[in-house]
């Protein structure tokens, strides 16, 4: 029948290191459980903002309206041609500053009212109004384009809120499992390196005679002479 075996190796801090060691320990689990219930509150505080940030997250803001608007007025050209109120004005005056320059031009040669004078005039006028229709026009191109670069930046901004909203959902489920973790880690650390190890071996009951008949055998080669005799 075969029998077994048990040995222990214990590994535990030294008499001096213990001193330390426990109240560590201690203070620890104190710190933990004082602090407990403020991580538990804070981390209640925060999921009680959550549905607060959550429709402010899914609801436009008017500024964010009327950035969406404008910016859907200048993609649909609605500034182009006409659509700028200030184009006809500056029409107006530039006409005026070009008659007042041709009628001074022909007066001063004495042939205003002729076939001459209201050609350059008529050109005149046409060129400049030309000129102003182009410019306005190539400005609203312009504009256009800038809103066509800014749609793709307006259309993320609708979805901005969400990552703050997220984030505080995660660190209000996360305080309390943090708190836990940071005084399971200092526990561990104080721990951890000492242990128990206990080894079981299983022994034949023919490992003893077989010991003693190699004790004998080497015994008995003691009293054996050179050559086999004794």
């Amino acid at each position: 029948m075969s029998k077994k075996s048990k040995s222990t190796t214990t590994n535990d801090p030294s008499a001096y290191a213990k001193g330390y060691i426990t109240p560590a320990a201690n203070a620890l689990q104190d710190t933990y459980k004082a602090n407990s219930g403020n991580v538990q509150s804070m981390a209640d505080s925060l999921s009680g903002a959550f549905p607060g940030l959550l429709q402010q997250a899914t609801t436009q803001s008017p500024l964010m309206g009327a950035a969406n608007g404008y910016a859907t007025d200048v993609l649909s050209g609605k500034y182009l041609g006409q659509g700028n109120p200030y184009l006809s004005g500056m029409i107006d005056q530039t006409d005026r500053s070009v008659s007042d320059k041709v009628n001074s031009t022909f007066g001063a040669a004495g042939r205003t009212g002729g076939t001459q004078h209201a050609a350059a005039l008529g050109q005149g006028l046409a060129d400049a109004e030309n000129g102003l229709r182009y410019n306005d026009y190539s400005n609203e191109r312009n504009q256009m384009m800038q809103a066509l670069g800014q749609a793709p930046n307006l259309d993320a901004a609708k979805y901005a809120g969400y990552a703050p909203a997220l984030a505080l959902a995660q660190t209000a489920a996360g305080l309390p499992m943090q708190n836990a973790g940071q005084y399971a880690s200092g526990v561990g650390g104080l721990l951890g390196q000492y242990n128990t190890q206990t080894t079981t071996q299983q022994q034949s009951p023919f490992s003893g005679l077989m010991g003693l008949l190699g004790a004998g055998t080497s015994i008995a080669s003691l009293f054996m002479k050179p050559g086999g005799t004794h």
